[in-house]
């Protein structure tokens, strides 16, 4: 399990943090060098991206939690078990990982 080591949610591990503060997550991904985080979780973050960017453009503002929600259930759904959750990524490795596979849980639409 992949574990917060600094910050307010020090301890926590790394899912936990994106299900209860995506941006936070998101805020990490961007600004620690150091931080990783798995294969699944990044999809997660990716199609939450996603979803934040089509409901703003569409009602005029964000719903953070709905949407990580309604991921969450697709999660124990099952639909994002084609993600390692036990490879990681770091903010140099992510953008390698995009370009190297095509197959994001965001272009299937769920």
């Amino acid at each position: 399990m992949n574990i917060i080591t600094f910050g307010k949610y020090k301890g926590m591990p790394v899912t936990s943090v994106l299900r209860i503060n995506p941006s936070y997550f998101g805020w990490c991904k961007n600004n620690v060098r150091w931080f990783k985080f798995s294969k699944r979780d990044y999809e997660i973050y990716l199609e939450w991206l996603s979803l934040q960017q089509n409901h703003l453009q569409f009602t005029g503002y964000s719903d953070d939690m709905g949407n990580i929600r309604f991921l969450f259930r697709k999660v124990e759904e099952g639909k994002f078990n084609a993600y390692s959750d036990t490879e990681y990524l770091t903010k140099e490795t992510c953008g390698e990982y995009l370009k190297s596979t095509k197959e994001h849980y965001f272009s299937k639409r769920v």
